[in-house]
């Protein structure tokens, strides 16, 4: 009765890391064919039968029991954006986890919670900083224009950009630039 208990509770968590590891690849910018990648090693380093269903904004998780039990059904939508930082710490704890097993899935999704916890490594002016500068360059290098095409361009990224900001996440304003 307790190697059930045991048993469970390990699969419990085996559940918890993949789907973690779902929200933080989703939210840090993974192209979708490497978090179905890394899901299906997940499931079958943990021997768990799941299956995945990406979508554009959505990842379903679907775990299988060999019981009776009914299957277990998850829906992740996270906010997309990119940081490739982030994204690499995912990886090494996917890397720790399920390759050299130098972690258990217990201090993954630890590990995890303060990847996907930190603050930005930029701050918002920053970010409004960047953004003009990449629409400003944009316009003269990649489509020949002037420098005032630049400025505006610049102008217009930047406003985009805060509207994002000020929209934190919001579907609406999700994926423009970040």
């Amino acid at each position: 009765s307790s190697l059930t208990t045991h048993c469970f509770s390990a699969v419990k968590e085996y559940y918890r890391f993949i789907l973690k590891l779902a929200h933080a690849l989703m939210q840090f910018g993974a192209p979708m064919h490497k978090i179905d990648e890394q899901l299906l090693a997940c499931a079958d380093f943990f021997q768990i039968h799941a299956q995945f269903v990406l979508l554009n904004t959505v990842i379903i998780v679907i775990f299988k029991h060999d019981n009776e039990s009914p299957s277990q059904t998850h829906f992740i939508q996270r906010p997309q954006g990119l940081s490739l930082a982030q994204l690499r710490q995912t990886h090494a704890v996917y890397t720790q986890v399920v390759e050299k097993q130098t972690l258990t899935a217990t201090d993954g999704i630890t590990q995890l919670d303060m990847i996907m916890q930190h603050p930005h490594a930029y701050g918002y002016l920053w970010k409004l900083i960047f953004a003009f500068i990449a629409g400003a360059a944009i316009a003269p290098m990649g489509f020949s224009g002037s420098i005032a095409d630049g400025l505006i361009s610049g102008g217009l990224s930047c406003l985009v950009q805060a509207i994002q900001l000020l929209g934190d996440g919001e579907i609406l304003f999700v994926g423009t630039m970040e």
